[in-house]
């Protein structure tokens, strides 16, 4: 019985240095947010789209957010006053690249969060006229930058609803640095790109992002596709995928 319970104190502590590196990864001073993309119809249309930044910080201090293009403001944030940023509704905002968008360096999408102190960031948002869906992002800070990645997404079922148009996957990058060389590779076999989109040797310069897309209503392969694509870069970037 001494046995057993010492083998559960170990696998609770194990358990606990994970939960709490996972919490400390989304801590952050610096927070990098890549656009998501849409067909910007049907049920997943996007609505009203939110961003967060909240802190156990007793004490106010300062945060800049800068939506990529536009300009930014800088706002006070502590563990009794979280702020809440309005980014807009539809597809014509910061967070929401369509489709029409893919294949494109991008230079006014997506967000960079710097603060004086560590932060934690969100994106939340609704879809359908009726507000019935809702989804939301949430940022690791540094700790998701990187020069290697695998996409993860779900196997797209869009061919078997009839409405395979509104149903959609896609990769979307952010530069964090000028001079920035991205490629993909391992796609599922038989993929189609929306707007042939390039995959290889895109250059991005800081606050650039670049999506692409394939939707089940090109064929039948885009399914499952983007399932472990290999994402590579020569200099850091955020990735966002789904």
């Amino acid at each position: 019985m001494k046995g057993f319970r010492g083998y559960l104190r170990i696998l609770l502590f194990i358990l606990i240095c994970f939960v709490f590196q996972d919490i400390s990864a989304q801590f952050s001073k610096t927070h990098y947010i890549p656009p998501i993309a849409t067909t910007g119809s049907g049920p997943a249309s996007p609505q009203t789209q939110h961003l967060y930044i909240s802190t156990p910080n007793e004490i106010p201090f300062n945060v800049t957010i800068n939506p990529i293009g536009g300009t930014p403001i800088t706002v006070q944030v502590s563990n009794a006053n979280p702020y809440e940023y309005y980014i807009g509704a539809g597809v014509d905002t910061n967070f929401i690249a369509q489709t029409n968008l893919s294949g494109q360096n991008l230079t006014d999408k997506g967000f960079i969060i710097e603060a004086e102190d560590l932060v934690y960031v969100s994106v939340r948002l609704f879809t359908s006229a009726q507000l019935f869906q809702a989804g939301g992002v949430v940022s690791k800070g540094l700790a998701a930058l990187g020069e290697e990645f695998r996409v993860g997404t779900f196997r797209n079922l869009g061919n078997l609803t009839g409405s395979q148009s509104q149903y959609l996957n896609f990769i979307s990058v952010l530069a964090t640095q000028d001079n920035t060389t991205v490629n993909f590779s391992n796609f599922g076999n038989g993929v189609t790109i929306l707007n042939d989109a390039e995959t290889s040797n895109i250059l991005l310069n800081t606050g650039e992002s670049y999506v692409i897309a394939a939707s089940p209503s090109s064929n039948s392969n885009n399914a499952e596709g983007f399932i472990g694509v290999l994402v590579e870069s020569d200099k850091p970037i955020a990735v966002n995928s789904g």
